[in-house]
């Protein structure tokens, strides 16, 4: 009777209605599973985008790059236009040094205090390390010094006290500024070009590869003669 009873429960079905009660709680669970389409939504739009569209996209992209290298060789062109330009010698006008000259003189250039030219040459090239060697100038007090630049070129500027008068000494790189088509004038060998600009007489000349200008509102033969007394 038991083998009987057993046989009977593993051959019968189980009643239609806990099975369909069953099934529907399976599929209720997986309908509240979340399903994210996002990456087959993506596949399937590239797989059918047009070919003319995707060709677009290219075109634009290569547009964009060759804009890009055009400007950067554009930029390039101009800063080596900049560097070439402000590398070519420089003709200053009589106007440039007597400025140069009218602040020293009145201190409106904020110069550094210095008492000898040693010292003005220390304090130089302290904040310029390409400062170029100052002659000496025998007969002068040495006051101050400071930088200038004439265009794009700098210069060692040193105001000197000569008796009663204020001289200002401007020392820069020969390669660099020109001399004057002017009126010369020779001591000792050396060829000074001569000028005037607003009461303010000038003096100029190559010297050891250095362009050396003095100037100040004194006669020229003052400050010939303060030339010719300078030691390099």
């Amino acid at each position: 009777m038991r083998e009987m009873a057993l046989l009977t429960s593993i051959t019968d079905p189980q009643p239609p209605d806990r099975l369909d009660e069953a099934t529907s709680q399976r599929l209720a669970r997986l309908r509240s599973l979340p399903v994210d389409t996002t990456r087959l939504e993506a596949a399937v739009r590239q797989q059918i985008e047009p070919a003319t569209d995707r060709g677009a996209t290219r075109a634009r992209r290569r547009w964009r790059l060759w804009r890009i290298a055009a400007a950067i060789v554009v930029v390039a062109a101009l800063a080596g236009s900049v560097l070439l330009w402000a590398s070519r010698p420089t003709t200053p006008a009589a106007a440039d040094p007597a400025e140069i000259h009218r602040q020293m003189v009145s201190n409106s250039c904020a110069p550094m205090r210095v008492d000898s030219i040693e010292a003005a040459q220390e304090a130089l090239t302290t904040h310029w390390s390409g400062a170029p060697d100052l002659p000496h100038p025998s007969g002068c007090q040495t006051m101050s010094c400071c930088t200038h630049r004439i265009g794009w070129h700098r210069l060692a500027c040193v105001c000197l006290k000569c008796g009663t008068d204020g001289i200002t000494m401007a020392v820069g790189d020969a390669s660099k500024l020109r001399l004057p088509k002017s009126e010369t004038i020779s001591r000792n060998g050396i060829s000074y070009c001569v000028q005037s600009s607003g009461g303010v007489n000038i003096i100029t000349a190559h010297h050891e590869g250095r362009w050396i200008c003095l100037m100040g509102s004194v006669s020229v033969e003052q400050l010939l003669s303060i030339a010719a007394d300078m030691r390099p």
